[in-house]
């Protein structure tokens, strides 16, 4: 079991200099009460084939059942909302071992991205005047679906790792921004349709001698975007 309780408080200012007197504006000043009480539950079931040290197949199943519930309200009314949801996040893997003991591993996992408090503060930053910036606190989670398949290949002076994976997100969490005509951007984290991500990796490290080490990475990925007229 895990508890996770979330209590947020954003007192929020503007005040406008007169006369080298800082004059607050009461229609820009508010104070933002986030609240959020996530339950969660996990199981995980591990087992091999083969020998235990030296398996010649390596398997695990989990499930996570998750509660939420979640507040938020400006003291002046002007934003309140009240949200619950519950999912189940499963998630499994399968190793191959060979003799050399590289293996192959497959896995899959379902997993949740919570907006932040900085995602969700209704409160409109113009630090930048020409560029501002504010959350969004109707935001919804983002829920993730990966997918991976991986070679490992362990040397007597380094190791190669070889992944190819593929992520759906829905309720995606991308910043939308609007020009006005006094060309001013104002941008807000927004939920689209659909975020497919797709690509593959690779890491290998080489130890020549005890106090030298040579490592490489490359990443290589796409990602496509689909709106389905849902964005909040």
């Amino acid at each position: 079991y895990k508890g996770i309780f979330r209590y947020l408080n954003s007192d929020y200012e503007r005040a406008t200099q007169i006369n080298d007197v800082y004059i607050t504006d009461p229609l820009n000043t508010n104070v933002f009460l986030f609240n959020e009480k996530i339950h969660a539950a996990y199981v995980q079931y591990s087992g091999w084939s083969g020998d235990k040290e030296e398996p010649k197949l390596k398997y695990n199943a989990g499930l996570r059942a998750e509660q939420v519930w979640n507040t938020g309200e400006t003291i002046d009314k002007t934003e309140d909302f009240s949200n619950k949801y519950f999912n189940l996040y499963p998630s499994g893997s399968l190793s191959y071992f060979m003799h050399n003991r590289d293996n192959f591993r497959l896995s899959y996992s379902r997993r949740i991205n919570r907006p932040g408090l900085g995602q969700l503060n209704p409160f409109t930053d113009i630090t930048d005047s020409l560029n501002q910036r504010s959350g969004n606190p109707h935001l919804k989670p983002e829920l993730i679906n990966s997918w991976e398949l991986s070679y490992n290949n362990t040397l007597q002076k380094g190791s190669l790792s070889l992944v190819a994976f593929y992520r759906l997100r829905t309720n995606a969490i991308l910043p939308y921004t609007v020009l006005d005509e006094n060309g001013v951007a104002f941008t807000q984290p927004q939920n689209f349709g659909k975020a497919v991500t797709f690509g593959m990796e690779a890491i290998a490290s080489y130890n020549p001698f005890s106090f030298w080490s040579l490592n490489f990475s490359f990443s290589a990925f796409e990602i496509q975007i689909e709106d389905t007229g849902s964005a909040t």
